[in-house]
């Protein structure tokens, strides 16, 4: 089973090929994730990081029910995300108008939900 995200429509995909004949089906959809475009299973909190390659760069987690924005950044984009089996979870951040790129380790502050 594989999650995939279909950028221009905002819909994540899931590949399925456990049945005699493999499947693709919508899985997610948001409408507030616009171009879904990295996506990382997180086993410590049992749900999904989604970097969302809109104007604003963003940081969406799912988890089962509910989707919550994390962290957003308006100097650069958002590339990829990676959870750790210990929690700790890193991004990275691209084409920063404001220094070099980096790859940030996100705090629990900031893994808090984003007020709206």
């Amino acid at each position: 089973r594989i999650l995939f995200a279909e950028t221009d429509t905002g819909i994540i995909h899931l590949l399925d090929d456990t049945g005699p004949r493999p499947t693709v089906a919508p899985f997610l959809h948001s409408p507030d994730i616009q171009h879904p475009d990295n996506l990382e299973w997180d086993d410590h909190r049992q749900g999904l990081w989604i970097t969302d390659d809109s104007r604003l760069s963003e940081l969406w987690f799912w988890d089962g029910r509910d989707f919550q924005r994390v962290v957003s950044d308006t100097g650069g984009e958002i590339t990829g995300v990676e959870s750790h089996s210990d929690g700790r979870v890193w991004i990275n951040l691209q084409g920063q108008h404001h220094g070099e790129d980096q790859t940030v380790l996100l705090t629990p502050v900031s893994l808090q939900p984003a007020t709206p």
